[in-house]
């Protein structure tokens, strides 16, 4: 919280790798009217059950009271994303730089850290 102290309570965003997510972190910038999202630890603590397995492309999700989406998305290898700037959403990208006739279906918190 000491990093972004000068960025709360204005409605910013923040993009971080799974060294500084954690589920209170996000909650308690979300207090600060300051959203988050980017990657997180798969075994953080108090990160919800997502077990199960994926097929590339396929995704699970799970939100808790305070508006904060924890997801699993199956690409060549899990990520697990945290996020309350979206919904949990789906876009669609094209597979590579150079296929752009087949889209492929990415969670909105990929996509963001994506076009950053």
């Amino acid at each position: 919280m000491d990093l972004v102290e000068s960025y709360t309570m204005k409605r910013h965003h923040v993009y971080a790798d799974n060294f500084f997510s954690s589920i209170k972190l996000v909650e308690d910038l979300k207090k600060a009217d300051t959203y988050y999202c980017g990657t997180i630890r798969k075994n953080r603590r108090g990160l919800p059950n997502l077990d199960g397995r994926l097929e590339r492309g396929q995704s699970v999700k799970k939100a808790n009271g305070n508006e904060v989406i924890v997801a699993r998305w199956r690409d060549k290898r899990d990520v697990f994303m945290i996020s309350s700037n979206n919904d949990g959403s789906y876009t669609q990208k094209p597979r590579t730089r150079f296929r752009h006739d087949e889209m492929i279906d990415i969670p909105m918190p990929v996509w963001e850290v994506l076009i950053i």
